[in-house]
C-alpha cells in the first residue's frame, strides 16, 4: 500500500518498483467496513497512478498481471506467487493433531478445516451452513475475531452450529498441528479474483483441498490437484463428503497438488523467481 502513498512524490531519476500483492480496491469494495468500501475509488485512482510511475510490478498471480498490462501496457511485469508457510507435516503434526481431536471432542468424525480471516470474501459463512448439510463430517474454522464469530454464529441454525468448531485465531507455529488435524483443507472463497496465500501453504501440507470453482482458485488448482465445486453450500458440503467417502482420490490428488507445488511455487522456486 505504501506505493500508492510515495508515487506522486518520486524524483524522477529514483527506480520504483510496486509490489502487487492484491487489488486494493476491489478488496475495500468487499469489505464489511463502510468506510473502506467508500474508500475503494481513492484506493484504485492512487493504484493506477503508482503504475503509471513504476519501473516495474511484481505481481503474485496471473489475474494481477493482467491487471497491471491493462493499465499500463509497456510497463515491464514480473510474476511472483507466494511461497508456502509450511513444509510437509509430520508424525509430530499428526500426533499433536490427534491431541486437538480429543480436546474438541470429534470422535472419528472426519473433519474439513479452514483457517484465515472471517472477511466476506472468504465465504466462510457458505462453508458454515454448508456443514448443516454435510453426511458427517465437522467443520473447523481456525481463525476470525471473536466479533466475527459471534455475529457469524448468530446466523446459523443449530444444524450448523452442531457441527462447526471455532477455534480463533492461532499462532503461526500451531498451524501445521491444526491442518494435520483436518482430513480435507477448505477455501470456500466466494468472490475477488486474488488467489489465497493459504493455498500454497494448502498444498506443501500433502493434503486433499476443496475449493470453489472461481478463478481465485483455478489460477493454481486444477481437477487433478483438488475437488473443486461451485461457490453455493450444497455444492461445497457435496464436495467435501466426495472427498471424505474416496481416501484414495484424497491422496491421488494430494499428490498431484504436492508436484505441483515442487514444479511450480516451492521455496527453491521462489527463490530463483527472486533471483
Amino acid at each position: 500500500e505504501a506505493a500508492l502513498l510515495v508515487a506522486p512524490f518520486l524524483p524522477s531519476t529514483m527506480k520504483f518498483v510496486v509490489d502487487m500483492d492484491s487489488d486494493l480496491g476491489e478488496q475495500l469494495a468487499h469489505s464489511k467496513s463502510v468506510v473502506a468500501r467508500l474508500l475503494g475509488p481513492l484506493a484504485d485512482s492512487l493504484h493506477q497512478r503508482s503504475l503509471a510511475r513504476a519501473d516495474l510490478a511484481i505481481v503474485i498471480n496471473a489475474r494481477l498481471e493482467e491487471a497491471a498490462r491493462r493499465a499500463r501496457p509497456t510497463l515491464p511485469v514480473h510474476r511472483l506467487e507466494d511461497p508456502p508457510l509450511v513444509s510437509a507435516l509430520t508424525d509430530a503434526d499428526d500426533e499433536a493433531a490427534a491431541s486437538l481431536r480429543r480436546e474438541l471432542d470429534l470422535g472419528d468424525a472426519p473433519v474439513a478445516l479452514y483457517t484465515g480471516n472471517f472477511e466476506a470474501y472468504q465465504g466462510v459463512e457458505l462453508m458454515a451452513h454448508a456443514a448443516a448439510l454435510s453426511e458427517r463430517t465437522i467443520f473447523v474454522f481456525v481463525g476470525g475475531e471473536p466479533g466475527d464469530i459471534a455475529a457469524l454464529k448468530a446466523r446459523l441454525g443449530p444444524a450448523s452450529l452442531s457441527r462447526c468448531r471455532f477455534v480463533g485465531k492461532q499462532p503461526p507455529q500451531a498451524l501445521p498441528r491444526w491442518m494435520a488435524l483436518g482430513d480435507v483443507l477448505v477455501s470456500p472463497r466466494a468472490l475477488g479474483g486474488n488467489t489465497p496465500f493459504k493455498i500454497y501453504t494448502y498444498l506443501a501440507s500433502g493434503r486433499a483441498i476443496v475449493a470453489t470453482r472461481l478463478d481465485t482458485h483455478t489460477q493454481v488448482l486444477s481437477d487433478d490437484t483438488a475437488f473443486l465445486v461451485e461457490p453455493k453450500a450444497a455444492a461445497l458440503a457435496e464436495g467435501i463428503d466426495a472427498a471424505v467417502r474416496d481416501p484414495g482420490e484424497c491422496a491421488r490428488r494430494a499428490a498431484n497438488g504436492s508436484a505441483l507445488l515442487a514444479r511450480e511455487y516451492s521455496v527453491e522456486r521462489y527463490r530463483e523467481k527472486v533471483a
